[in-house]
């Protein structure tokens, strides 16, 4: 089963690009050969209970394994300062530090005494590391101190910052007398994240625009939370649930999934997602189309 999936792009291929074509403007001679269009590579991370990590290239359709362990690994994320580095959540809340070229574990912590769901960097401060509230500059070994902590009764699912970096939401599902669960959302903000509640699911919370997830009808579920409308992703190669999901992290429309049966699916929409979503029927389609459907 693939338990994490993220979307990269490799902005300092382009950065690298760009430079080359400016250094290049003060030779008129080989100015036509030297502006070609810089090639963004679009490339998808994920991983397995099995303990391996792989990165497909979106462009060719192909998957190189980039990690392979004995311990399962939860969730992935790349670091916010240096792209060719990766944190994973392996075992019982240990979180390792990965060179993507030397394929070796630089560093490891043990986090908390169970798995981690979840990994997230503040988008303005990229120390601050969300699975508690970590500063990466002040981490030991050991038993690290964190520096905030969102308390829920029962196991986290998730914990994301705001864009802005300003909120962290955590989720989770309380159980209740007649064993039904209900999902809870706790918010986090403040100067310190001091400020803390915990009520039961509603998007209105949430300051993200878009709020993504899969349904059990096999579809992907695209929320608009200023006009609280929603919209819906289908297609005959969606044979089983979304259950991990991904967003571009520049590109506006361009979203992963990836289910239990080892499929990555990714979306591209012809529509500009920064519009506000129509309601149709008390929901809209969407006109996306999958790019790619590949198997793990």
């Amino acid at each position: 089963m693939i338990t994490s999936v993220m979307i990269r792009s490799k902005a300092s291929d382009l950065a690298t690009s760009l430079k080359r074509s400016a250094a290049t403007q003060n030779k008129p001679k080989k100015l036509k050969k030297s502006a070609k269009k810089p090639r963004v590579q679009d490339t998808i991370l994920s991983c397995r209970y099995d303990g391996l990590i792989r990165l497909m290239d979106v462009e060719d359709g192909t998957f190189n394994m980039i990690h392979s362990g004995d311990d399962l690994i939860y969730s992935i994320c790349q670091s916010a300062v240096d792209t060719s580095t990766i944190y994973s959540a392996e075992g019982a809340g240990e979180l390792k530090l990965k060179a993507e070229r030397t394929r070796r574990v630089s560093n490891s912590w043990d986090l908390h005494d169970k798995r981690i769901n979840t990994i997230d960097f503040n988008p303005e401060n990229p120390n601050m590391m969300a699975t508690r509230i970590w500063d990466l500059r002040l981490m030991k070994k050991h038993q690290p101190d964190s520096l905030k902590t969102v308390q829920h009764q029962s196991s986290v699912h998730s914990a994301y910052f705001s864009p802005g970096g300003l909120r962290l939401a955590t989720t989770s599902s309380k159980k209740t007398l007649w064993c039904n669960y209900d999902d809870m959302v706790g918010i986090a903000s403040g100067v310190n994240f001091d400020d803390q509640s915990l009520v039961k699911h509603d998007i209105s919370l949430l300051s993200h625009k878009f709020h993504i997830h899969g349904n059990m009808k096999r579809a992907i579920n695209i929320i608009s939370a200023d006009s609280k409308t929603t919209m819906s992703l289908f297609s005959e190669y969606m044979t089983s649930i979304g259950c991990r999901l991904a967003t571009h992290p520049h590109t506006l429309g361009k979203l992963a999934s990836a289910t239990a049966h080892g499929k990555v699916f990714y979306w591209t929409s012809h529509k500009n997602m920064s519009s506000d979503v129509e309601e149709e029927n008390g929901a809209a389609q969407d006109e996306a189309e999958i790019k790619v459907v590949l198997q793990w």
